[in-house]
């Protein structure tokens, strides 16, 4: 596999970045990267600002390329957004014009974001309870989890 891949990088330099980016998020959720790391990790490799939001999860997150969470807000005015599945989104702030891998990131971290918030099951878990109650559970994952369960993040209980 590994030579076909270094064969196809020689042949097209486009499908070789492309294959390097779809290597990189597959690395990343592998390890089981959960939705912050794979926003800075996503920005370090952009070289700029990305970001998600997702209202029907209280998800509203943003990481810059010098490896740290930035205040949560929308994406600037032209950013290169991707729309997700559940009515969220995630997007790139890139100074200037995009660059030729830019829509391809931008499909792959919505995709990543999707599968680390737990997306593609609508039956809820019992474990779900139990990632509430975990100390290291993140806030994106304790709201997604809340939310399969029913209960509103902003809620007493």
């Amino acid at each position: 596999m590994k030579n076909l891949l270094m064969r196809l990088s020689e042949l097209d330099t486009q499908a070789g970045d492309e294959l390097r980016v779809i290597g990189f998020f597959d690395a990343l959720l592998q390890n089981g990267a959960r939705l912050d790391r794979i926003l800075l990790e996503t920005a370090r490799l952009a070289e700029c600002p990305v970001g998600v939001s997702v209202p029907a999860l209280g998800v509203n997150r943003r990481a810059g390329h010098r490896g740290a969470l930035l205040p949560a807000v929308e994406a600037a005015p032209g950013a290169l957004t991707h729309r997700l599945a559940d009515g969220g989104r995630v997007w790139i702030e890139r100074q200037g014009p995009a660059l030729a891998l830019d829509t391809m990131l931008a499909e792959r971290l919505g995709l990543a974001c999707t599968i680390a918030l737990g997306g593609g099951t609508d039956h809820p878990d019992p474990a779900l309870v139990e990632l509430v109650l975990n100390a290291s559970t993140g806030e994106p994952e304790r709201s997604r989890a809340l939310h399969r369960l029913g209960i509103a993040p902003d809620r007493p209980v």
